[in-house]
């Protein structure tokens, strides 16, 4: 069965690498059942390491996943020089959905495209608002630590930003050093300024619960209109983190926000 996609403006092109061994499955077949997150989106695609196919408890629909080069990644440790994230080191798994992306042309079609972590509590609706109408090529900075930076849950980039990326990106692989040290959005944010994109402020856009970038951590996902709230690892938790946010808009009218780009 064919779900109906969002016609909502500015449109967005929504994805996420997903790991097919563990608990991101579960969680993204909550997402699509749910049609939440990146599945509220104009368009979306979900990139995996073997061909898997997410399906729909509500409505039976199902989604095959594109298949790239994502292989399971090592942990950093920053106390070593030159990693720069005690997470993941991804760079490679997601240069290749990049690649993908990038040959298919669908974000082309959409203004913003949309990356989002699979346990992150991502809501469209509540970013739209926040996007500039005529951005240029820009990104959205999401967090006002690490002086001024892309974080890597949910991460906004403008059509024209993606087209400068897969015009000069390869530049950027071919001048970096120790990019395998580097989780996925540092290499992106710095790749960007590299090429000489202008990022636009967000922050408090996302609350992450382990207090990155987040100076006051939320009790609960009744307590804010953060576009993003993350992680959540288990099924239930993140219903539960859904049914609050929906509780929470259903009271209070989202508001617009002020373009700010920062030189």
């Amino acid at each position: 069965r064919t779900r109906t996609r969002s016609q909502a403006t500015p449109s967005l092109f929504c994805w996420s690498v997903m790991m097919t061994h563990g608990y991101e499955p579960d969680l993204l077949n909550l997402q699509l059942s749910s049609d939440a997150s990146i599945f509220a989106c104009n368009d979306y695609e979900v990139f995996t390491g073997e061909a898997a196919t997410l399906t729909s408890a509500a409505s039976q629909c199902t989604l095959p996943t594109t298949v790239v080069d994502v292989r399971a990644a090592a942990r950093g440790d920053m106390s070593i020089p030159s990693y720069t994230t005690n997470s993941w080191l991804n760079v490679e798994n997601f240069l290749a959905a990049w690649a993908s992306i990038l040959k298919s042309g669908r974000y082309l079609n959409r203004d913003y495209t949309v990356k989002t972590d699979p346990d992150a509590v991502f809501f469209p609706q509540r970013l739209r608002p926040l996007l500039p109408s005529a951005p240029g090529p820009t990104y959205l900075l999401n967090c006002n630590k690490f002086y001024r930076a892309m974080y890597g849950s949910v991460e906004v980039i403008s059509r024209e930003a993606v087209q400068v990326f897969g015009e000069r990106g390869p530049d950027c692989k071919a001048s970096f050093v120790n990019q395998t040290h580097w989780g996925e959005d540092w290499y992106l944010q710095r790749c960007f300024f590299w090429l000489g994109l202008k990022g636009t402020a967000r922050f408090g856009m996302v609350s992450d619960f382990n207090g990155h970038c987040t100076d006051d951590v939320p009790d609960s996902c009744l307590d804010g209109d953060q576009v993003a709230f993350h992680p959540f690892k288990s099924v239930d938790r993140y219903g539960e983190c859904l049914g609050q946010a929906a509780q929470r808009d259903a009271a209070v009218p989202q508001p617009a926000a002020v373009s700010q780009q920062l030189p």
